[in-house]
């Protein structure tokens, strides 16, 4: 819905041996923020446009959910061919580019897709938690996206204290790019030309969101 630089070598065996338990169940807490994720998306005129979407992924989360169970925590696909697979079949999505590439921490994401309708993601692996929709009222054009919920349970000190040390470094960010001037937007920066906004927040900060929070732009 942030880029960890790494986890310490042995960080997670340690971690097992203190409880497995409350691992997971940090990992379910942050399902749309493990990771670092910076989304562009550009609108025309008649709702249509293109996302631009790039994030990374730390290879010890991606090694830990392989390990029992739980291989479906991730929020977004971690191959090429799974975002490929995730895209392929949804009617108003086309996939123009998708790249992988990794070093010794962390997987990388970058993809770009063409949208008819912005509520057709709903439809996507990784987009559906975070919905997003384009309404008109009157003369205004409203984006509204759901980028953080409140979480249920709400997560302990020692989770979060684990989840800001295992994920230091991973920002989220959203960039709104309007066909016309930005008559107004709730949270974000507006650029010079006020024809686009970008909200950029570190995970430990969403984590500890107490609400269903949303990024409104409206033109």
């Amino acid at each position: 819905m942030k880029m960890v630089k790494g986890a310490l070598p042995g960080q997670g065996h340690a971690f097992f041996k203190a409880g497995k338990w409350l691992f997971f169940i940090s990992l379910i807490f942050i399902l749309s923020s493990c990771i670092g994720v910076n989304t562009t998306v550009k609108f025309n005129n008649n709702g249509s446009g293109k996302l631009s979407i790039k994030y990374r992924i730390s290879k010890m989360v991606v090694n830990i959910g392989n390990a029992g169970e739980e291989t479906t925590v991730l929020p977004l696909p971690v191959t090429k061919e799974d975002f490929t697979r995730s895209i392929k079949d949804v009617k108003g999505l086309k996939l123009l580019s998708v790249k992988q590439n990794e070093d010794a921490n962390d997987i990388f994401i970058t993809a770009e897709i063409e949208f008819d309708r912005i509520e057709d993601f709903a439809k996507v692996k990784g987009f559906k938690e975070m919905p997003a929709t384009l309404t008109r009222k009157g003369k205004n054009i409203i984006f509204n996206q759901k980028i953080a919920g409140k979480p249920d349970p709400e997560p302990d000190k020692d989770s979060l204290k684990l989840i800001d040390t295992l994920f230091k470094g991973y920002n989220v960010s959203f960039n709104i790019n309007a066909p016309e001037e930005i008559k107004s937007h709730n949270i974000g920066k507006l650029s010079a030309d006020k024809k686009s906004v970008t909200y950029i927040i570190p995970v430990g900060d969403l984590l500890k969101i107490k609400n269903d929070t949303y990024l409104t732009v409206t033109w």
